[in-house]
């Protein structure tokens, strides 16, 4: 049997183990020193152009790190700790995807909850929030000190809805904008309320006419309202003004008496009443029916004028064809 004698080198290895040794390391430190050239220090800063990872051995980005469940991301904090911490976190709880800050004691200051569409994505701001002022004094205060609209409002309906609870619809809502809230957006304004089941419109202004209506979304003139009008003023007397374009050339109001329960017109710079009427009951004072005939005292005049009641005449009556029987006083009794 043959035997294989090798050469020994200086380190007692065998000469062909020795050379592989050697390569090994030569691989080692050339991967070593191309790691090393991956990044570049100067003037006291590192920087290198490929990504970098934390927690990851696959950044697929510049710079990717990835944590459990709920860890921290970055933290910036000061001497205080983690009662100074600002802490950028990524939580999974209640089955919801949470990204935002907390403190360092894990409160949230403000986080999005992520959903497959951005349209139902929320963002959530504990406390009050304040633009344009540091001193918010409800959830939201939005201030703005130039000529300028404090809040503008873009697309969708162009509405407004101020809920009073949601569960998960209101009981009761108001909203104002463009559109009776489950409508297309028109040129119109609207004011509608939900009565717990419904959205109705209560007040309309026209775009195009500027017809005001109340009751109907389809006013046809400056005021429109559908159903009745109370007018109750302040002291005992409810007033309804009807001027010209010219009101000093005198105008009329309408009035109720809540004394007596008169109603009637007079003329507001002169002060006159051409016309009262005083409550009757059970029967009408004043009524003109639709031919024209008029009752005084009698809801059913079957003459022009048919009187239910006695008439006093301080002056001449001038009629065709009078037949007026009268007293007349006499010292002697008179024939027939």
């Amino acid at each position: 049997m043959k035997t294989a004698t090798y050469r020994r080198g200086d380190g007692g290895l065998p000469a062909r183990a020795a050379a592989f040794c050697l390569l090994a390391l030569a691989v080692t430190l050339l991967q070593a020193r191309e790691a090393r050239a991956q990044w570049t220090s100067g003037g006291g800063t590192s920087s290198t152009t490929d990504n970098v990872g934390i927690g990851t051995t696959t950044p697929a980005v510049p710079l990717q790190i990835r944590v459990p469940s709920g860890d921290v991301i970055t933290r910036l904090s000061n001497a205080g700790g983690a009662a100074g911490a600002l802490d950028l976190r990524y939580k999974f709880e209640f089955s919801q995807h949470r990204m935002g800050l907390t403190d360092g004691n894990g409160q949230w200051m403000f986080y999005t909850r992520y959903a497959p569409s951005n349209a139902d994505s929320v963002g959530f701001f504990p406390g009050r929030v304040g633009v344009g002022t540091e001193t918010p004094g409800y959830p939201l205060t939005v201030r703005a000190n130039t000529n300028i609209a404090p809040l503008n409002l873009i697309g969708g309906t162009g509405s407004v809805e101020i809920w009073k609870d949601a569960n998960p619809l209101p009981s009761k809502a108001v909203a104002f904008g463009s559109a009776i809230p489950g409508s297309p957006a028109g040129d119109d304004i609207n004011l509608s309320t939900y009565n717990g089941s419904a959205w109705a419109s209560r007040l309309t202004v026209v775009n195009a006419t500027g017809n005001v209506g109340i009751g109907t979304t389809a006013p046809q003139q400056k005021l429109h309202v559908m159903g009745s009008i109370q007018a109750q003023g302040t002291n005992v007397n409810g007033d309804i003004s009807v001027m010209s374009a010219d009101p000093t050339k005198g105008y009329w109001d309408f009035y109720s008496s809540g004394v007596n329960g008169s109603m009637g017109f007079y003329d507001v710079l002169s002060v006159t009443l051409p016309l009262t009427i005083e409550k009757a009951a059970p029967s009408h004072s004043f009524y003109i029916k639709s031919n024209g005939n008029l009752g005084i005292g009698t809801n059913a005049p079957a003459a022009k004028l048919d009187v239910n009641g006695d008439i006093r005449v301080s002056g001449n009556i001038n009629a065709k064809y009078q037949d007026v029987a009268e007293w007349v006083p006499s010292v002697q009794k008179l024939a027939a």
